[in-house]
């Protein structure tokens, strides 16, 4: 949420009371914290990247930090929401599948698509049925667009035995009746809090696994 003219003022004129807090804060910039996971690259790009510059998931940055080694060039992905994620996923895992509902986003997504990924079109009012088309089952499902809980209900199915189901923004109250299906249905959940790329506010993405699950938790 940006800052008013007033509160900015305000804020600047707190900050040059506090003369080691400023140090602080703009040392992040030059070599700390920002620097080191390309929150500011991100900031100023608005998209969200590492420090490399290369495409990271607009999930939390401690849940990516916690998947990026457990990642296998074994594994199939299905996303529902395309973006950055997609790229990221693509250059770790053996496929990936993602749909979309945005037809411009899904034209832009198209033209740029990993060779080992797939995008399709869903539609907006059904979006939750567009994996059942596919006949397989998934290692990761991620849900990060719209019509989330439904999302979440629906993905179940489409898990592998040991598979694992990703929800970002996990904080909203409004997904809670997701939460509560998946973990009635036998899964436990870890939170990742904390904030995401070029993004000022404390949020989570949540993973949900069973006991034997494709990420060694």
């Amino acid at each position: 949420m940006a800052l008013t003219l007033k509160e900015q003022i305000k804020t600047l004129a707190y900050l040059a009371s506090k003369p080691s807090l400023l140090s602080a804060y703009l040392s992040f910039g030059y070599g700390g914290y920002f620097k080191e996971t390309g929150w500011e690259r991100s900031f100023l790009k608005m998209a969200p990247v590492d420090k490399e510059g290369r495409p990271i998931p607009w999930t939390t940055y401690s849940y990516t930090a916690f998947i990026a080694d457990r990642l296998k060039n074994d594994m199939t992905v299905f996303e529902y929401g395309s973006g950055a994620s997609t790229a990221y996923y693509a250059r770790k895992v053996k496929n990936l599948v993602t749909c979309e509902h945005d037809k411009t986003w899904f034209g832009m997504m198209k033209k740029n698509l990993p060779e080992n990924a797939e995008i399709f079109f869903a539609d907006e009012n059904d979006y939750e049925n567009a994996i059942s088309g596919r006949n397989e089952k998934f290692d990761i499902i991620v849900v990060d667009a719209i019509r989330r809980v439904e999302c979440m209900m629906k993905a179940l199915p489409y898990l592998k035995e040991n598979g694992i189901l990703v929800l970002d923004d996990s904080e909203r109250e409004e997904y809670t009746p997701g939460t509560e299906y998946v973990l009635r249905a036998g899964y436990k959940k870890i939170d990742f809090w904390g904030m995401a790329p070029g993004q000022r506010y404390n949020k989570c993405t949540t993973v949900f696994y069973k006991p034997e699950n494709c990420l060694g938790i």
